[in-house]
């Protein structure tokens, strides 16, 4: 937020595309309807201090002097300038709350509900927690795992909540996590989470900024993680050579789903790249892209050499005749792929009969979809011929 008041409204409510006339109109309204304009400051405790000048210039009606302000801010946050305000109303989450949250939580189990609640009572740090109603859910499960023996240090505690937060995590993922130390297992996923919020607060923010923990930097260190998809992200081939770099360390994942992703040649490419010693790869959907001709020859020369691929998703990539050779060489050495997906693509008689040929030899493949209305008559009088072969 800029630290003008116009540049900020500006900045905070108008559309990129507002004509620079229909942007004086609407400040010239605010000028001319203060009475009729209801300010609001959301999350003042979260703002840089750069910002508090403007705040208090607005708050002693320095600026816009008629117009009504909210301002919402968390107790700390608010301090110094809660003494210029008119009134002040506390709402949100008191000691009440989280007192009747964590009877509720252990309605079952009175004795230990209430044990919590002496503990923080006598503890200045647990009952700092509990001013966040996150963080007092948070401190019921830790209290709940440890059978109601919270430790003695702010740290260590600290280390129980992370803990507590990655078993919950495992047990969604499905993931085994009995007699493990999960802080140990993703020591590197969270140091660089750390590293982000670190410099997050350098910068005085209260958020990591998008693309400072990338999907590329969790695929080099995770070592849980399965299944990604990534479709309809609009990656392009930036973003996928983005996504390959991490996969060519990432030892764990199976499946890559990137449909609809605007990958062309260059893209494709680089993954291709990656593929080829892949390890644990076993299915990669490309579909909806432009990889064209040339694209899939990248993709055909990858599969001579992966031994991981079981599924190919490769519908409506504009693959022509030649693409469909080159795929079909491919299968004639591949020997672990099971399923390809050429639907939708302009394989013509040619390109037909080359996949067709390549069964003779291929012994793997039990699933290959490259039919079109176009096709489809094609593709049956070179499968009868295929059969005829092999029918004793």
């Amino acid at each position: 937020m800029s630290d003008n008041i116009w540049e900020a409204i500006d900045d905070q409510l108008l559309p990129t595309d507002f004509e620079e006339d229909e942007r004086e109109n609407f400040f010239k309204y605010i000028c001319d309807n203060q009475s009729q304009v209801l300010l609001v400051l959301d999350g003042l405790d979260e703002a840089p201090p750069n910002l508090m000048k403007l705040f208090t210039s607005l708050v002693l009606s320095r600026e816009l002097s008629k117009c009504h302000i909210i301002l919402t801010s968390r107790e700390e946050g608010s301090v110094e300038i809660s003494k210029f305000c008119d009134a002040l109303f506390r709402i949100g989450f008191a000691s009440e709350n989280s007192c009747n949250y964590i009877t509720h939580y252990f309605k079952d189990l009175e004795a230990e509900g209430q044990k919590l609640l002496n503990d923080i009572e006598e503890n200045i740090e647990l009952e700092e927690l509990t001013v966040n109603p996150f963080l007092t859910a948070i401190l019921c499960l830790v209290y709940e795992d440890l059978e109601g023996s919270l430790p003695s240090s702010k740290t260590q505690l600290y280390l129980e909540i992370t803990e507590c937060i990655l078993k919950r995590f495992c047990q969604k993922q499905g993931l085994s996590h009995n007699n493990v130390n999960l802080t140990g297992v993703f020591k590197e996923e969270l140091e660089q989470l750390g590293r982000s919020a670190l410099e997050a607060l350098k910068r005085d923010e209260m958020h990591i900024r998008e693309g400072e923990f990338t999907v590329s930097d969790a695929l080099k260190v995770n070592v849980t993680i399965k299944s990604l998809s990534l479709a309809e992200n609009a990656l392009g081939d930036s973003g996928v050579q983005l996504i390959s770099e991490g996969l060519r360390i990432n030892t764990t994942l199976t499946d890559l789903y990137l449909s609809k992703n605007s990958i062309g040649v260059k893209g494709v490419e680089s993954i291709t790249d990656t593929i080829r010693a892949h390890v644990s790869l076993t299915s990669l959907e490309l579909s909806h892209n432009s990889i064209g001709d040339h694209g899939v020859k990248k993709v055909s020369d990858a599969l001579k050499v992966n031994v991981s691929l079981k599924e190919l998703y490769l519908s409506s990539n504009a693959i022509g005749t030649s693409g469909g050779q080159s795929l079909a060489e491919a299968l004639k050495s591949n020997c672990t792929l099971a399923i390809l997906d050429l639907h939708n693509n302009v394989i013509d008689d040619d390109g037909a009969q080359s996949l067709c040929e390549a069964l003779k030899t291929n012994t793997t493949l039990t699933e290959l979809d490259f039919l079109t209305t176009i096709s489809i008559l094609l593709v049956l009088k070179h499968l009868m011929s295929f059969i005829s072969t092999i029918t004793p």
